[in-house]
C-alpha cells in the first residue's frame, strides 16, 4: 500500500507552492478516468456490436398503391426496406433474388422492423 503523506508531500514538493487539495483531485481524476472508460466501451460496442448487413430474399410486400419492398431472413425476420428512389427502382427487379444489403441504419418501431438502405448486392437468383 502506498503511503498517503509520502505521496502528498512529494506532489505538494514538486508542484511548489501551488496548495491543491488531492483528495479532490483524486475524486476528479478518477471520475475523468470513469468516463473515458466509458466512453471507450459505447464507441466500440456502437461500431462492431451492431452488425449492418443482413441477408435475405427481397420481395414486394403490401396492396396497390402502397406497395414497399421488404426482406425475409434465414431466421424469418422481416425487414421493411427504405431507400432512394433510384436504388428502391432497381431492387423492384431483383424481387425473388437473395440479397446482401448494407444498412445505414435498423429503426424498431412496435412490430415493424426498418432497414434503411446503403448497398446492396445480389447473391443468388431463386427463381
Amino acid at each position: 500500500m502506498i503511503n498517503y503523506f509520502k505521496f502528498e508531500y512529494k506532489f505538494t514538493k514538486f508542484i511548489g507552492n501551488i496548495q491543491i487539495n488531492t483528495d479532490k483531485m483524486n475524486k476528479y481524476l478518477l471520475l475523468v478516468l470513469s468516463m473515458t472508460l466509458l466512453f471507450v466501451v459505447i464507441i466500440g460496442c456502437a461500431s462492431s456490436c451492431n452488425s449492418n448487413k443482413i441477408v435475405g430474399n427481397l420481395y414486394v410486400a403490401g396492396n396497390e398503391p402502397f406497395t414497399h419492398l421488404a426482406i425475409k431472413t434465414e431466421d424469418g425476420t422481416v425487414y421493411k426496406l427504405k431507400c432512394s428512389e433510384k436504388t428502391e427502382k432497381e431492387l423492384r427487379q431483383l424481387q425473388g433474388k437473395t440479397l446482401k444489403l448494407e444498412l445505414s441504419e435498423i429503426k424498431k418501431f412496435e412490430k415493424v422492423n426498418i432497414a434503411v438502405v446503403k448497398n446492396y448486392k445480389t447473391i443468388s437468383d431463386n427463381q
